[in-house]
């Protein structure tokens, strides 16, 4: 039986930082003068839904049907929440994550 040999890495990407490539679906600004961009990417296979992200920036990533290609930090915090479950009345909590992509500019 052959051993499978290990792919050199050529390159390590830093902690917290993905690559975003899609089309442009949106783009908000901010008062701040900031921007939130809406960016589909491409799905797996014809049968798969794309994903959508939203990316904050400083400067304007482009313009609605635009391709883009751009490194983004990845950001969050957790959010705490309660409810009451309606078939038992019993008070349920737990914490989500808010997860925000900002272009690294």
């Amino acid at each position: 039986m052959a051993t499978a040999e290990a792919t050199p890495i050529k390159h390590v990407a830093q902690a917290g930082v993905v690559k975003i490539a899609g089309k442009i679906e949106n783009v908000t600004s901010f008062n701040n003068g900031g921007f939130a961009t809406q960016v589909m990417l491409p799905a797996e296979d014809q049968y798969s839904m794309p994903a959508h992200v939203e990316i904050r920036s400083h400067k304007r990533l482009g313009s609605k049907g635009e391709e883009i290609d751009v490194l983004c930090a990845i950001s969050g915090w957790p959010r705490k929440w309660s409810k009451v479950d309606k078939e038992t009345g019993e008070q349920r909590s737990g914490t989500s994550i808010n997860m925000v992509l900002r272009a690294v500019e």
